[in-house]
């Protein structure tokens, strides 16, 4: 793992596209598949014909594009691949007082997701190179990754031109933002991705992604692109999308038969909802599946504070709890503006889940549900209705830390002669489940709160809200050790002191 940054070339690019089909999926080829390009409903000579035509059509566009490269890039070689890293110039500035480092962004303008290596020698960043993240329009997708302790990029990652060859569609051009404010953005293509997973062995990165043909059709096709670090392949496994999916269901995926099963779908909408049962913790059995254990305490007031612990790594850990980094989102008022009797606060947890041996990785998960401060009044019936939270189940305060947090985070919107009408902010806990961390959106820096005193350890400033736009859904990350925290939101890796916890 060491030596990532000096393995491969342009011209290590292999692809591997399993091209899927959920059982409940009608027989009908997408648009985007083979036969679907050629007709389904020509006769064989037919078909026959328009398969040489295109065939002949991409390999004089192909020619074409070798042809460019070559003369721009001055290869000397005949094979042109799309290069699968490339590097970037290391020359990012170190944090004041040498407690971190201010990542080198290497074009990339919104981030979507973070993720560790198992040993916490190294990060990656997944996003765009268009801020804001967008779902309507095409945009460049791009992996960087990192050395701890250094804001360098020592590969870039460029996985849309395996994912669009998964898909047999050709990679779209960028689209130019409508000169006049407000005008949507034409309509097209568009691939995002949703989760960036280290694999438990530390030689694979994985990307979740989704695709639709044009900006107002729901997602045509999902799927996950597995960049190894080792030999410089790239494999792509790709499913047409069912009924069921996008619905709030997960899809698990064997990455030993290249298939794909969907997972339950989630039992409330809107968030907060959960399509697992919410338990205490979670483990895997032989076949992939996650096995819940005991009921996560729940009850009809507020519940007391239960005992803090490891949270567990979804990422290759074989036992996690449901305390994964999340978004804490608190309302005081309802959604047509009309303020609430008490401020309710929701917890919704994201996330991805890899395996132990490596086989098998679930996307799309969620957890949540309502907390509540012992002290705080039950918010009425009516209140929780028009939320649409009166079936959401109310969860408990894991940890003081958890508190006290919820407490800073409620105290000014309850002492407010202003409705603010929601506030949210995102938290992660330290492996060893002993510290929280926690950024809000005021821009108020990060926090560290002891998760058995609910102590405050330490308090740091928001210096760099310009590096990354809004629009990227990243919270804290914790390196594996505990001694690194991403801050996504403000771009910047923090070196964590010795704490006395």
């Amino acid at each position: 793992m060491e030596n990532y940054e000096n393995q491969h070339t342009a011209e290590d690019v292999e692809v591997e596209v399993s091209d899927l089909r959920h059982p409940d999926t009608p027989v009908a080829a997408p648009r985007w598949s083979p036969s679907g390009f050629l007709g389904s409903a020509l006769s064989p000579r037919q078909r026959l014909a328009r398969a040489a035509g295109i065939v002949c059509t991409l390999l004089l566009a192909a020619l074409v594009i070798t042809l460019t490269l070559r003369a721009a890039l001055g290869a000397s070689s005949t094979h042109v691949s799309a290069p699968w890293w490339i590097r970037v110039p290391t020359d990012s500035p170190s944090l004041a007082g040498g407690t971190g480092a201010t990542p080198n962004l290497g074009g990339m303008a919104c981030l979507r997701d973070a993720a560790w290596s198992p040993d916490s020698q190294f990060f990656a960043f997944a996003g765009t190179s268009e801020s804001g993240c967008p779902f309507d329009h095409y945009a460049p997708n791009l992996v960087n990754i990192y050395r701890s302790g250094s804001g360098n990029v020592i590969r870039q990652i460029h996985p849309d031109s395996a994912i669009f060859a998964a898909l047999h569609i050709p990679v779209p051009s960028p689209v130019t933002p409508p000169s006049q404010p407000g005008t949507p953005f034409p309509t097209g293509v568009a691939l995002w991705y949703n989760a960036l997973l280290w694999s438990p062995d530390g030689q694979q990165i994985a990307v979740t992604f989704a695709l639709s043909l044009n900006r107002d059709s729901a997602p045509a096709a999902t799927g996950v692109a597995l960049l190894n670090l080792g030999d410089g392949s790239t494999r792509v496994l790709v499913a047409p999308t069912s009924p069921t999916m996008f619905t709030g269901a997960y899809n698990t995926w064997d990455l030993l038969t290249g298939t794909v099963t969907v997972g339950p779908r989630s039992t409330a909408t809107p968030p907060p909802f959960s399509n697992l049962p919410l338990a205490q913790s979670y483990t895997w059995d032989a076949t992939g599946a996650l096995v819940p254990g005991p009921q996560l305490p729940r009850a009809a007031t507020a519940p007391p504070t239960v005992a803090s612990g490891p949270v567990g790594n979804p990422a290759g850990d074989a036992i996690f709890t449901p305390w994964q980094p999340d978004v804490l989102q608190i309302a005081d008022t309802t959604p047509d503006g009309k303020p609430l009797t008490t401020a309710i606060a929701t917890f919704n947890a994201f996330f991805s889940a890899w395996s132990p041996d490596g086989r098998y990785l679930i996307d799309g998960l969620t957890l949540g549900g309502r907390l509540q401060l012992p002290s705080q009044p039950a918010p009425s019936h009516t209140d929780l209705l028009k939320l649409q939270l009166d079936t959401t189940p109310l969860l408990p305060l894991r940890d003081a830390g958890l508190q006290q947090a919820l407490t800073n985070l409620i105290a000014p919107i309850t002492t407010s002669p202003v409705h603010t009408q929601n506030s949210f902010a995102q938290l992660a806990w330290r492996p060893d489940g002993r510290v929280l961390a926690i950024t809000d959106n005021q821009d108020n820096g990060y926090i560290l709160y002891d998760c058995q005193t609910g102590r405050r350890l330490l308090t740091a400033p928001n210096t760099n809200t310009a590096l990354l736009n809004s629009g990227g859904f990243a919270g804290p990350r914790w390196s594996p050790d505990g001694k690194w925290l991403i801050l996504p939101p403000f771009g910047a890796l923090v070196s964590i002191p010795p704490l006395a916890v």
